[in-house]
């Protein structure tokens, strides 16, 4: 995908953004989504604490299992 596309679009999603990073590099990428959601809605599934950080409200998504279902 054309970044110039991704600039046009008003919310952007990003699942699993810090899938093999850590550290340093999970940082920058949390501070360039919080540059980007200056002028857009960003949605962004994480499960590092550096990228869910810098954002300006986390939502806590937890799976269950009980009884053989899951929700």
């Amino acid at each position: 995908m054309v970044i110039s596309h991704l600039l046009s679009q008003q919310t952007l999603i990003f699942d699993e953004i810090d899938t093999g990073v850590s550290g340093k590099a999970a940082q920058k990428i949390g501070r360039k989504l919080r540059e980007v959601a200056a002028s857009r809605q960003v949605l962004c599934v994480t499960h590092s604490a550096q990228i869910a950080a810098l954002g300006e409200a986390q939502f806590l998504i937890r799976k269950e299992t009980s009884d053989g279902r899951t929700r």
